[in-house]
């Protein structure tokens, strides 16, 4: 599961695995920044692997498909 934090409806505590807590323009903290953060704004990584930013509003899809498989003619 992807993780994604925000601060919570009373803005003093952080709300995590609750994307629908978290609205577009939220500033964030994810370990996932390509999937939650809007790099059109500054994007913030620290020590600890994860990054702060401004939140998109959705999850982005992914960019690669997976594999497509064909059966081999004559097996």
């Amino acid at each position: 599961m992807l993780t994604l934090a925000c601060l919570g409806q009373s803005n003093d505590a952080l709300v995590e695995h609750m994307t629908d807590q978290c609205t577009a323009g939220d500033a964030v903290a994810t370990k996932f920044p390509a999937y939650f953060c809007d790099f059109q704004h500054a994007v913030s990584y620290n020590t600890f692997n994860s990054a702060i930013c401004i939140y998109r509003g959705k999850q982005a899809e992914e960019r690669t498909k997976p594999a497509q498989t064909t059966p081999k003619s004559g097996s």
